[in-house]
């Protein structure tokens, strides 16, 4: 009994074990803080529920053709474009067109630059408002030393940029075209990333699923991370003067038993 009791007065101090918790950033209450809603190459920020910051660019290959890989594939350099916020979610206008999506129409594919400033995991995603039946969504996330910032991307081509990964491929189906949906998408990645690319389906990141929808466009509404609380609480003097009075009784409770047991 005696064990028992010890047991349970170092367990009653002992911090709390990790535990599983989310964070998640909604868009609509994100503000432009670098250029205007409508210019090129600007930002907006947003704060997740837990007072983290993220910041939101958008980028397109609209850019000069180049010749790239073993085979000279023709592709096309990436560049600034504007986030736009419109009812549903972000969209993006690249420096061709306008779909007011995050769409790979035209030859150009659309992807929306998160940059977090720390370290999260992407476990899910709400599109807002989807273009077609089938919405095809490349999530990719940073793996590199450095930051991949305007210097990271600029000039480069999608299938050229290093030290970006695949977390996903998402496909979402509906009934209707060009309506808000506000469909919550969950990612099952183990990366984990300050910067994380969510774009219309690219094929330098998703292959030939890409070639199987043709066409995606969709708004981004939000994102989730999922979030390990360790470490717990740090027990308080009380809690510890309180073990060890109870080590102190059960030391002298035994000594009484075995001074009983030699009389």
């Amino acid at each position: 009994m005696s064990k028992k009791l010890a047991a349970l007065l170092i367990a009653a101090v002992l911090p709390l074990g990790a535990q599983a918790a989310t964070e998640t950033w909604d868009f609509s209450s994100a503000q432009v803080s670098i250029g205007t809603s409508t210019s090129y190459g600007n930002e907006y920020k947003a704060q997740s529920d837990s007072n983290t910051d993220v910041r939101v660019t958008g980028w397109s290959d609209t850019g000069a053709l180049v010749y790239t890989g073993p085979n000279n594939s023709a592709e096309y350099k990436i560049e600034t474009a504007s986030v736009r916020k419109y009812s549903g979610g972000f969209g993006v206008k690249n420096r061709e067109r306008d779909g007011h999506t995050i769409d790979n129409g035209g030859n150009d594919t659309d992807m929306v630059l998160l940059s977090f400033t720390k370290e999260v995991s992407l476990s899910g995603l709400t599109v807002g408002w989807v273009e077609d039946y089938t919405t095809n969504i490349s999530v990719a996330a940073y793996g590199g030393s450095g930051t991949p910032s305007e210097s990271g991307l600029l000039g480069e081509t999608w299938s050229t940029l290093q030290d970006w990964q695949l977390a996903q491929t998402l496909t979402l189906q509906t009934s209707q075209t060009r309506t808000l949906i506000n469909s919550y998408q969950s990612i099952t990645t183990n990366l984990k990333s300050k910067f994380w690319l969510i774009g219309a389906c690219n094929f330098a990141f998703s292959g030939n699923i890409c070639h199987d929808c043709e066409y995606s466009g969709f708004k981004l509404a939000s994102v989730v991370s999922s979030v390990t609380n360790g470490g717990g609480q740090v027990p308080s003097p009380a809690s510890i003067f309180l073990v060890l009075a109870g080590l102190v009784a059960i030391r002298y409770s035994r000594n009484a038993k075995t001074a009983r047991l030699s009389a």
